[in-house]
C-alpha cells in the first residue's frame, strides 16, 4: 500500500466536515437517510473487496476517509437537531439549583444555573446578589430561549446552545442552602475575591475579567468604554490569554526540567486554565492549537501551522457543529490566520523603515482580518483601534504576568501580593484611561451596518491575492479594485427604494420605514435592546428623520423612551397625536426632551419621495379612551400604500375608513383584538395583506378569533409576527415583495 502523501491532510478534512454539517443543516429531513446509505455502501464495498481479494489503494482509502468525515458532520448536525427538538418548551418544578456563574446587571443579577430536573442549563434573573457555587432551592419557572426573528438581532438561541443554556426564566421562593465544595466556577469566584482584597473594587472587577473571565463585578462604564474603543476583546478570555499562559509556564519550566516534561506540564496548565475560564470557543481553539503543535512532530512528522489550525478546527466543529455559527470561533481563527500569514507590511505599500513595519504588522493584521466579521455580527467598528491595539497589546503580557504572580503569592505571602498589586493597579488604570479617552474622541464608533456575504468573500479574496507576492501584484490590484468597486455599488445603490419592516417586539407595535435615505419609526414596543436597536444598527442607520407615537401605552412607547435617551441615534422630529386624552406623563417627558409636533386628521408630513397622511384623531370628535384616539397614518411611496391603525377601535375606524381609501398593506389595529379591524374598514381598504403584531402567549389572547374570521371571510392574507418573526415589505420598480423572518 502506497503512503498517502499530502502536505496538509487536515485542510481537506476540515472542508469536508464543514460541508457535511452544512448539508445536515440545509437538508435535515434526508440527512439520516444519506448517512445510513453512505455507511451501507461503504460496508458493501469493503465486503466485495474482501471477497474478490483486491487491494485497496491509499488514494481510495483517503477518499473513503473524506466520505466518512462528511457523514460524521451530517450525523453530528442531525443528532444535535434531534436533541433540541426533544426538549420541552417550558418547565416548572421545585428544584435544587447550583449557580454556575453570576453577573451583575442594571436589572439585578443574571445567573446561569444547573439542576437535576433541568435538561441543559438555564439563565435566570435574581434581584438579590448571588455567587458562583451557591445552592438555591425554590420554584423554577423557565421557557426555551427563542429568537424573535428580526433582521439584525443577536442569535441568542444559538449562543445559548453553544454554552449549553437552553432556558430562561426565574426562581421564586428562594432558599439558600449552602455552597458546593469545589468547581471551576467556585475557583473563578475565588480569584475575584482575592483581587477585590488587594485592589479597589473598580480595578478588581476589570482584573478579574481579564485574568479569569469573572465579569460579575465589572463596571458597566468600563465595558462600554472598551467597546467604543475597539478593545473589548481583552475582556473576553481568548487565545491571547491561553498563549500567554502556555508561553509563561513553558519558559519557566524549561529552565527547571527537560523540555518535553515542560511541554507536558504546560499543556496540563493550559487545559486547567481553559476550563477555569469557562471553555469558550476562542480558548478551546488556542488550547487545541497548543496541544496539536506539541504533538504534531510526533504524529505527522513535521510542524505546519495551517495544518495545525485546520486540525484544531476540525476537532471543535465535530464536537459541536454550532461553533461554525459562533462569532467568537470565527474571529478567533481569522485573527490567528491573519497574524500567521501577515507578519510584515510589504515595503511597496508604505515607505517606512522595516522595524516600524514589523511593529505595526500585528495590529494591522488583526484589524484588517477581523473588521468584516466584526461588522457582520456587531455592525460597528472603531477607526482608532489599530493605534489603540499598538498601545494595549504590549501591556497585556506584563499585566497578565503581574496578575498571575499576585494570585500565586497571595495564599502564602499576602503583604508581597499587595505590594505587587500596586503595579497591577497602575496598569489597569492605564487601560481604563485609554478606553475613556478613545471613546470620547469624535467618530469613535462608526455604525456601518451588516455587509452582504458576497462583500465579505470579495474582501477576503482581494486580501489573499494582495498577499500572494510580487508575481501576482497586478492581478491582485485589479481584483482589489474590482472588489472595492462592487462593494461601493452594493452600498451606494440599494436594490429596494422603500422598505417597511414590522418588527416582532412581543406584545407591542414597532414599524420602521426606509424610503430612499429617509427613515421613519412608528411606535417602538418593549423589546428595544433585542429588536429595534440591533435592527437599526444592522441597516447602518444612525439618523432617524421622524418618530411617531400613536398613543402613550407602554407597549407602543417603551422603546421610544429608550430611543430618546440613546446617544447612538439622532431623531430629527417627533410627532404625537393631538387631544386631551393624549396629555399624560409619557408624552410630557418626550416634549421636555425633544421638539414635538402635535398632529391630527388632515395633516400631511411630506418626505422627499413619500408622504404620511394623518387620518385620526379628528378635531371635534369625542373618543371613548386613548386607544380609540390613536394616531392613524397612511403612508404612500413608490406606488405602495400602507395603513397603520395603532390601537384604534371599530368606532374610530368607521370615521376614517372612507378617507383611508384602498391600500396594499394594513397593519391591523390593537394587535388583532376583536374590537378593531372591523368589516367597514376591510371593505373600504381592501388590503392584499394584513399584518398583526402581537404575542400569542402575552395573556390577552391576541389575535382574537373574530378578527381572523373577518380577514378570512374577506379573502385577505394575514401574517402574525409571533408566528413568522419580522414582516418586511420591499418595493422595487412599482412592485412590492414580502419577506419574513431575519
Amino acid at each position: 500500500m502506497r503512503k498517502i502523501i499530502l502536505r496538509r491532510p487536515a485542510f481537506p478534512l476540515l472542508g469536508t466536515a464543514g460541508a457535511g454539517i452544512l448539508a445536515g443543516y440545509v437538508l435535515p429531513a434526508v440527512a439520516g437517510r444519506l448517512c445510513a446509505g453512505g455507511i451501507a455502501a461503504a460496508a458493501v464495498w469493503l465486503f466485495l473487496c474482501y471477497v474478490k481479494k483486491r487491494g485497496i489503494r491509499s488514494g481510495t482509502v483517503y477518499c473513503g476517509v473524506l466520505g466518512l468525515v462528511f457523514l460524521a458532520g451530517m450525523l453530528r448536525e442531525n443528532a444535535c437537531r434531534i436533541v433540541d427538538a426533544g426538549m420541552p418548551e417550558s418547565i416548572r418544578l421545585d428544584a435544587v439549583c447550583t449557580v454556575e456563574s453570576a453577573k451583575r446587571t442594571e436589572y439585578g443579577y443574571s445567573c446561569v444555573i444547573s439542576s437535576a430536573g433541568l435538561p441543559g442549563r438555564a439563565r435566570v434573573y435574581l434581584t438579590e446578589s448571588a455567587k458562583a457555587g451557591e445552592v438555591l432551592e425554590g420554584q423554577l419557572e423557565v421557557i426555551r430561549i427563542r429568537n424573535l426573528g428580526n433582521p439584525g438581532e443577536w442569535d441568542s438561541e444559538t449562543s445559548g446552545k453553544i454554552q449549553g443554556i437552553y432556558y430562561t426564566g426565574k426562581i421564586t421562593e428562594i432558599r439558600r442552602t449552602g455552597r458546593t465544595r469545589f468547581s471551576f466556577a467556585v475557583l473563578r469566584g475565588r480569584v475575584g475575591e482575592i483581587l477585590r482584597e488587594v485592589l479597589p473594587q473598580r480595578e478588581a472587577g476589570l482584573a478579574a475579567a481579564i485574568l479569569a473571565g469573572e465579569d460579575s463585578e465589572l463596571d458597566g462604564e468600563i465595558r462600554n468604554d472598551f467597546r467604543m474603543a475597539g478593545i473589548s476583546h481583552i475582556l473576553a478570555i481568548s487565545g491571547m490569554h491561553v498563549t500567554l499562559v502556555f508561553t509563561m509556564i513553558q519558559s519557566i519550566l524549561s529552565r527547571l526540567t527537560f523540555r518535553r516534561r515542560a511541554s507536558v506540564c504546560s499543556l496540563a496548565v493550559v487545559w486547567i486554565y481553559t476550563f477555569l475560564t469557562g471553555g469558550a470557543a476562542a480558548t478551546l481553539r488556542a488550547a487545541l492549537i497548543c496541544t496539536v503543535t506539541a504533538l504534531q512532530p510526533v504524529l505527522y512528522g513535521r510542524e505546519d501551522r495551517l495544518n495545525t489550525y485546520c486540525c484544531s478546527a476540525l476537532l471543535l466543529i465535530l464536537a459541536k457543529p454550532l461553533y461554525l455559527r459562533d462569532p467568537g470561533f470565527q474571529l478567533s481563527y481569522i485573527c490567528t490566520m491573519s497574524l500567521t500569514f501577515f507578519q510584515e507590511i510589504p515595503g511597496h505599500w508604505f515607505r517606512l523603515p522595516k522595524g516600524i513595519r514589523r511593529i505595526l504588522a500585528p495590529s494591522v493584521a488583526v484589524t484588517a482580518g477581523s473588521i468584516p466579521v466584526s461588522l457582520y455580527w456587531f455592525y460597528q467598528i472603531c477607526p482608532y483601534q489599530i493605534i489603540v491595539n499598538l498601545l494595549i497589546l504590549p501591556c497585556m503580557s506584563i499585566l497578565f504576568g503581574t496578575g498571575a504572580a499576585v494570585l500565586a503569592v497571595y495564599p502564602v505571602w499576602k503583604e508581597a501580593a499587595r505590594f505587587g498589586a500596586g503595579a497591577l493597579f497602575y496598569l489597569l488604570r492605564f487601560l481604563c484611561r485609554t478606553g475613556e479617552i478613545v471613546s470620547g474622541l469624535p467618530g469613535a464608533v462608526l455604525t456601518l451596518g451588516r455587509p452582504k456575504i458576497i462583500t465579505l468573500l470579495l474582501y477576503y479574496a482581494a486580501g489573499i491575492l494582495l498577499l500572494t507576492g510580487p508575481t501576482c501584484r497586478k492581478k491582485a490590484y485589479a481584483a482589489s479594485g474590482a472588489a472595492v468597486f462592487l462593494c461601493m455599488i452594493s452600498v451606494v445603490f440599494p436594490r429596494y427604494r422603500t422598505v417597511c419592516t414590522f418588527l416582532n417586539v412581543g406584545q407591542g407595535d414597532c414599524c420602521v420605514i426606509e424610503s430612499g435615505r429617509q427613515v421613519f419609526i412608528i411606535d417602538a414596543g418593549p423589546s428595544y435592546s433585542a429588536a429595534l436597536e440591533p435592527f437599526l444598527k444592522s441597516r447602518g442607520i444612525t439618523g432617524i428623520d421622524a418618530a411617531f407615537a400613536t398613543h402613550s401605552d407602554r407597549d407602543h412607547t417603551q422603546g421610544l423612551m429608550k430611543l430618546l435617551r440613546d446617544e447612538d441615534f439622532k431623531v430629527g422630529q417627533w410627532f404625537l397625536p393631538e387631544g386631551e386624552l393624549h396629555e399624560n406623563r409619557i408624552f410630557a417627558s418626550i416634549e421636555a426632551a425633544a421638539g414635538v409636533t402635535r398632529i391630527r386628521a388632515g395633516d400631511r408630513i411630506q418626505g422627499r419621495n413619500c408622504q404620511f397622511l394623518c387620518l385620526s384623531p379628528a378635531e371635534g370628535v369625542t373618543y371613548s379612551d386613548e386607544n380609540s384616539a390613536s394616531l392613524v397614518l397612511r403612508f404612500t411611496a413608490d406606488g405602495l400604500d400602507i395603513l397603520l391603525c395603532g390601537d384604534a377601535d371599530q368606532a374610530a375606524e368607521e370615521l376614517f375608513s372612507a378617507a383611508a381609501g384602498p391600500c396594499e398593506i394594513l397593519k391591523a389595529g390593537h394587535h388583532g383584538s376583536s374590537t378593531s379591524t372591523g368589516t367597514v374598514l376591510l371593505e373600504a381598504v381592501q388590503p392584499h395583506l394584513a399584518v398583526i403584531s402581537c404575542d400569542r402567549e402575552g395573556g390577552y389572547g391576541h389575535p382574537h378569533r373574530e378578527t381572523i374570521e373577518r380577514l378570512e371571510d374577506a379573502g385577505i392574507r394575514y401574517l402574525v409576527t409571533d408566528d413568522v418573526g419580522a414582516v418586511q415589505i420591499r418595493s422595487f420598480l412599482s412592485k412590492w415583495y414580502i419577506h419574513t423572518g431575519p
